[in-house]
């Protein structure tokens, strides 16, 4: 599967906003940070951009500064160089 289908994937049967924010990935234990770019959010989930992505933990806190966000993330689909997660609780 490619990156570009992620985009079109519709079976999470909700919108998602086309953002393009800078955002980091935060293990819950806070010994690992990685930066991302979210292109596309939802209340549910979001799509990620993360060269690392095999390095992304199963579970980890979703962070977007500029708008004082954060949320803890579950993985739910990996790519090459992109995840999809969805969102556990939101605060922020």
């Amino acid at each position: 599967m490619h990156v570009s289908q992620l985009d079109t994937d519709e079976r999470r049967g909700e919108f998602r906003e086309q953002l393009y924010l800078d955002g980091s990935i935060v293990s819950h234990s806070g010994t690992m940070k990685l930066s991302c770019l979210v292109p596309d959010w939802s209340a549910l989930g979001a799509k990620l951009i993360v060269p690392q992505a095999e390095q992304v933990p199963d579970r980890f806190v979703l962070v977007i500064e500029r708008l004082g966000w954060r949320a803890n993330a579950i993985v739910t689909r990996r790519l090459d160089g992109a995840i999809g997660v969805k969102f556990d609780n939101v605060n922020g």
